[in-house]
């Protein structure tokens, strides 16, 4: 499943804004790990962390911008019902990585819905589909979409796992840049510590496990309903593996999670 993704054009002002704060915050990193070190930075140590800071904070500004923007068009813009009209097809290139840690490619065939809808206005609007995936779309099938100025998504339980993995990508990069802001001013982190382990270990890891094993059970659903060139062998592996990873996920939970849980209340 592929998914475009709308850059905001209140980005181009704020951009400099987090750019020149990134520059203010690793003059200040540097100046801290030269007192820690007893001696200089060099010329292109300091730049290599003014790079790594400027690049973290721009990006963790850049999630929450993409991220708003896409919770305020999925959630708050108005929602209509669209009508399967066409397919683009194309064949792209993907990366892999065998168990050996070793690249390789596969081309496969993706398929975009063109969709065709009335806005509030009755104005007709023929538009291609924000997501694209293997299963090739029905013509006629209706799909529920959001429309506002210009920009269309579609309204799905996809949808929402993209607001998801967009928050927990914008969480991951706002603690990276928490840690260092505390690091650069001399800010006690030992909450932040704790809320990035909660995170890491509540949501996270069973996250991660979750939706592994649900994207290898999804991928053997949708070839036998919307039809694929899977093999035999393929199959077995993915539902192998689907079913280790629910044993790992129940193992964590019933002798991690929970015991943890218990030993928490017997010190309280």
């Amino acid at each position: 499943m592929n998914v475009t993704y709308s850059y905001p054009p209140f980005m181009d002002n704020i951009l400099y804004i987090v750019l020149v704060l990134g520059l203010i915050v690793s003059f200040f990193v540097n100046r801290k790990m030269s007192k820690e070190s007893d001696r200089p930075q060099g010329i292109m140590g300091g730049l290599y962390v003014a790079l790594v800071v400027v690049s973290v904070i721009t990006l963790f500004a850049g999630s929450v911008a993409i991220f708003t923007s896409q919770v305020y068009l999925i959630v708050a813009s108005p929602k209509y019902q669209s009508t399967v009209v066409g397919v683009k097809s194309e064949w792209v290139q993907q990366a892999h990585e065998d168990s050996d840690g070793d690249t390789y490619y596969e081309t496969v065939q993706m398929h975009t819905a063109v969709l065709e809808f009335y806005d509030g206005d009755g104005n007709l609007h023929r538009l291609r589909n924000d997501i694209s995936s293997r299963n090739k779309p029905s013509l006629g099938k209706k799909v529920t979409v959001t429309y506002n100025d210009g920009e269309m998504r579609e309204f799905s339980w996809r949808s929402f796992l993209v607001l998801i993995g967009l928050a927990t990508f914008m969480i991951l990069l706002g603690l990276g840049s928490a840690f260092i802001v505390f690091f650069a001013f001399n800010i006690s982190n030992e909450r932040l510590k704790v809320f990035g382990a909660a995170f890491l270990i509540y949501y996270l890891i069973p996250a991660s496990m979750c939706f592994m094993a649900g994207a290898m059970l999804y991928a053997i659903l949708s070839h036998h309903v919307y039809g694929g060139n899977m093999s035999g062998l393929e199959q077995v592996v993915l539902f192998f593996f689907s079913i280790v990873i629910m044993i790992c996920i129940y193992s964590y939970f019933k002798y991690f999670l929970l015991d943890d849980e218990e030993s928490m209340e017997d010190s309280l």
